[in-house]
């Protein structure tokens, strides 16, 4: 059984994480200059994907980039073909 007391609340635990995925949050801002998702997911995923494992990174990558959205350090645009294409702030 879970202990709720136990559970730390999402600001403390986001303040342990390991610099590694902050090292990776940061490049993925410097990468974005107006672009897609799929055209920046190499940033995190250095290894060929199966396409399974396409379509995790795919989600996870857009996780990331709305992670730094919320944090206002990076802007999203729809452009003409309905697709977002991502860039800093």
């Amino acid at each position: 059984m879970l202990n709720v007391a136990k559970v730390k609340p999402a600001a403390t635990a986001a303040s342990i994480i390991p610099s590694h995925p902050m090292d990776r949050l940061d490049a993925l801002q410097r990468t974005c200059d107006r672009r897609a998702a799929a055209l920046v997911m190499p940033v995190i995923f250095r290894r060929a994907l199966d396409p399974r494992q396409t379509c995790f990174a795919m989600g996870e990558t857009l996780s990331h980039l709305n992670y730094l959205r919320a944090r206002g350090k990076l802007g999203r645009e729809a452009s003409a073909d309905g697709i977002y294409r991502f860039a800093r702030v």
